[in-house]
């Protein structure tokens, strides 16, 4: 069977029937409401779960997995590998030791495609700050002494940039 039939029968309807789908977008709700957000429609940026929630694949990727951001500071997990820009990360790893929690590697999570909308990327770091990641990497006791600052990429980063800029001139 090829994988874009496979695809073709995983339908954003069978994301909706899932236990653990339903359960996660009654917690966004309620975490919208808590923060006094509205609420989406049903057809919201949701309707691509089953492309989205894919593990990164690339590993010179500049991409903040938390923020889906072109990182500026990146910060490497010495555990586990990932890399993370260093403000969000040292944000969410503080947030759950003030709460007395463990703070889980975000790495392999990723919010819908229409992640652009700024209000849905702040939903999405909320939740993420509230209940945690709970797809991806299994790393699930980040330290602040975990991160080391991650200058080849951040090199490579700016190099990149550079040259866009070159040619975009």
């Amino acid at each position: 069977m090829s994988s874009s039939m496979t695809q073709d029968k995983n339908s954003d309807a069978d994301f909706r029937d899932n236990e653990k789908f339903v359960q996660y977008k009654q917690q966004l709700r309620e975490l919208k409401k808590e923060f006094g957000m509205p609420a989406d429609r049903e057809n919201d940026w949701t309707e691509g779960i089953d492309e989205d929630m894919a593990v990164t694949q690339s590993q010179t990727n500049f991409i903040c997995p938390i923020t889906q951001l072109e990182m500026k500071k990146p910060v490497k997990n010495k555990v586990c590998g990932h890399t993370y820009e260093e403000d969000i990360i040292v944000l969410m790893i503080e947030s759950k030791h003030k709460r007395k929690k463990k703070a889980c590697c975000p790495a392999g999570i990723r919010p819908s495609s229409d992640q652009g909308k700024v209000r849905q990327a702040h939903v999405w770091l909320l939740w993420l700050l509230k209940w945690g990641a709970k797809i991806g990497c299994s790393h699930t006791d980040m330290r602040m002494s975990d991160l080391i600052p991650d200058e080849a990429l951040r090199r490579a980063i700016e190099s990149h940039n550079k040259k866009k800029k070159r040619h975009s001139e």
